[in-house]
């Protein structure tokens, strides 16, 4: 199935996808043409994007902040 996408009802339209990831439509196409997101169309060049639940989920998974991990906010430090 190399290069195929098999859309699935949690799929996400454009704007879903950005209000989940708290985006906006530059970087939406952004992460799409780099290959962070994927994104297909159903109905031809001109239907809307649909991204996958599965490559948004991976995205939000490349910034989860682990236990442990130390995190700072506007100068103050959590470990402090």
């Amino acid at each position: 199935m190399s290069g195929k996408i098999l859309p699935t009802a949690q799929d996400l339209t454009r704007r879903e996808t950005e209000n989940e990831l708290r985006i906006g439509a530059t970087k939406f196409y952004q992460l799409i043409q780099d290959g962070e997101l994927d994104a297909y169309r159903l109905g031809g060049p001109r239907s809307p994007l649909r991204v996958t639940r599965a490559s948004v989920d991976r995205f939000k998974a490349k910034f989860r902040v682990r236990p442990g991990t130390r995190v700072s906010v506007s100068g103050f430090d959590s470990a402090a």
